[in-house]
């Protein structure tokens, strides 16, 4: 896969989820989602080559969890916060549907400009940030 297509497949609209593997569940947050696969933001609980089972929330709270199992083709575990975790690709799920649903909302933002770096739902982007105490700071720029 080249750069230019990687950079063209994956959203970075961030959902939280779930990271099963040897039978312990960590929290994670799925991000740079796109058909073959994520990174989930978590504590690198899998080594190159495990398989984890994924459960990643979905956009509309009355949806059922998205779930997919994954190889792990990318640890970090060292550097930022925001860094660590695994980079899966999901093994071929029975109902793609779902998943492809994930993928066609992201696509949706990124095409109107609304993927953020942080877990905030759309309907809040739009807000301005919060003025740090004593800053005098009204909003913020676009």
């Amino acid at each position: 896969m080249s750069h230019e297509r990687r950079q063209s497949d994956r959203y970075a609209v961030q959902r939280p989820a779930l990271v099963r593997y040897r039978g312990n569940a960590h929290e994670a947050v799925c991000t740079n989602v796109n058909l073959e696969g994520a990174f989930l933001r978590c504590p690198a609980v899998a080594a190159l080559g495990e398989v984890v089972e994924v459960a990643i929330a979905p956009r509309r709270a009355s949806r059922a969890d998205i779930e997919i199992q994954a190889h792990v083709v990318y640890v970090s575990s060292a550097g930022a916060e925001d860094r660590r975790g695994l980079g899966v690709r999901w093994i071929a799920p029975e109902d793609s549907g779902p998943l492809a649903a994930l993928v066609r909302w992201a696509a949706n933002l990124s095409a109107q400009g609304l993927l953020d770096t942080g877990t905030r739902m759309p309907n809040t982007q739009l807000e301005p940030p919060q003025a740090e105490p004593g800053s005098g700071a009204q909003g913020g720029q676009d």
